[in-house]
């Protein structure tokens, strides 16, 4: 018996492919995603780090011109930390979206490996009905041999 080919192996090999790549590009988009709440917490701790130290001065009586100096700088870190937030947000929007592609490349994958394993298993059983067939063969061919000696 011929040996087993699988008629849409390419097809299967295009699902994989597909599965790497998409995997890849959801690994990069964590990374980023991981990255931009390292700079919002970075945001944040420079953040409280100044009010901190603007409570202190407050507490050892500095000058007002001093006081006033921390609020701007305090609003523009919250306005940088309000549109860190809004990235990370899409970015984890963008990761969801990525995830359900994923899921549905190794769904399909997998549909196809399902499919090869089933065509594969008819093979084995055709297999197996030729080769029991072929032993049939023999063994009549011999018991009638055996009888004509």
């Amino acid at each position: 018996m011929k040996k087993f080919a699988f008629p849409m192996e390419r097809v299967l090999e295009y699902r994989t492919h597909l599965q790497k790549n998409e995997k890849t590009i959801l690994m990069e988009m964590r990374f980023r995603h991981a990255v931009l709440c390292r700079e919002r917490d970075r945001t944040e701790a420079r953040l409280l780090s100044c009010g901190r130290e603007r409570e202190e001065k407050c507490r050892k009586g500095a000058l007002v011109k001093e006081i006033e100096g921390f609020f701007p700088y305090m609003e523009g870190l919250r306005k940088q930390l309000e549109s860190q937030e809004k990235a990370i947000r899409e970015s984890q929007g963008r990761i969801d979206r990525q995830t359900q592609k994923v899921v549905e490349v190794n769904r399909d994958k997998r549909g196809m490996e399902i499919l090869k394993e089933k065509q594969f298993g008819l093979y084995q059983a055709l297999s197996r009905k030729e080769s029991e067939r072929a032993i049939e063969e023999y063994v009549t061919a011999e018991g009638i041999s055996a009888a004509r000696q």
